[in-house]
């Protein structure tokens, strides 16, 4: 797939006054033509009405730079936990958020939402995993028909679900029918999961092997911190981490996720977004050393 065509962007803030509006302005400013927004901050409840949202200014933008619908995506909060196992009402809690968070998302056009899994916090892992399925249930049952309701795979911390494919595997034959359900791919968490990247084809080919590409509908490329099979979940800037920028530049641009968003979610640089410069080298293909310090250099915080 020619890198001009990588549907790629990042993470993008969701603030006021603009809300939506200020996420495609940023994402356009980055050189990006795909963006992933949180519809509030993903560690509290309290979320803007969405008649303040400034859905329309927003979409009208997306069309006249020519930014695809299918580039929109959303992540929901990190506040669910669909997986909660020993308090329904915590667990009711969690649904009943989540389905608000993919309505909101669905309202402002999103092509996806992404939900990590959850943890069963210490206690059964199979019966967490039917508490997720049927959480999954009840979501699907009650959504909005033209979103997807994408799980993110997971590095696999202490009670976490999803860091195997055996997860999904067991999870998408229960729902073999449901063309909505996906997965988002995460190349931090794959790596800390214990997958190994350093052959980017051979890992894209396994992927689909192992979800099928109807199934991956979400791509978060991130470099990781930490080694092969930590299982700790650390994000890393681009060439700064263990995978490496060759790995991830041709994992991204392997012709198999064409027309799929591809969202960085590295860490900002002494406060600077570094999306602009790492979308640059990845349609660019040329990396440049000490790229971080050039950065912080270049581009004061004000």
């Amino acid at each position: 797939m020619p890198r001009s065509e990588l549907l790629i962007g990042s993470h993008i803030g969701f603030c006021a006054p603009d809300y939506f509006l200020d996420s495609v302005r940023k994402a356009i400013s980055f050189g990006a033509n795909a963006l992933m927004i949180y519809s509030g901050s993903p560690q509290h409840s309290f979320r803007v009405p969405l008649e303040r949202t400034k859905k329309q200014e927003g979409l009208e933008l997306m069309k006249e730079a020519r930014l695809p619908q299918k580039g929109l995506v959303v992540h929901g909060t990190y506040l669910v936990n669909l997986a909660k196992i020993g308090d329904p009402e915590k667990l009711a809690f969690s649904r009943e958020y989540a389905l608000e968070e993919i309505r909101r998302a669905a309202y402002l056009g999103a092509s996806s939402i992404v939900f990590h899994p959850g943890s069963h916090k210490g206690g059964d892992e199979r019966e967490g995993f039917e508490t997720f399925v049927e959480s999954v249930r009840y979501l699907l049952d009650r959504m909005p028909k033209e979103i997807n309701l994408c799980i993110e795979t997971m590095a696999g911390r202490k009670n976490e679900l999803g860091a195997d494919f055996s997860f999904f595997d067991e999870l998408f034959a229960r729902f073999r029918d449901e063309p909505r359900l996906g997965v988002c791919v995460d190349t931090c968490h794959l790596n800390d999961s214990g997958f190994d990247l350093s052959d980017p084809d051979a890992a894209v080919r396994q992927l689909l092997d192992a979800f099928g590409k109807d199934r991956i509908k979400v791509v978060h490329l991130n470099d990781s911190a930490n080694p092969l099979a930590s299982h700790k979940d650390r994000h890393a800037n681009l060439g700064y981490g263990t995978i490496g920028f060759d790995a991830l530049r041709a994992f991204a641009c392997n012709p198999a996720w064409e027309g799929i968003p591809i969202i960085l979610e590295t860490p900002f640089v002494d406060g600077i977004p570094p999306y602009k410069k790492e979308i640059s080298m990845l349609r660019s293909g040329v990396y440049e050393e000490n790229w971080r310090e050039n950065l912080s250099i270049a581009l004061p915080k004000d």
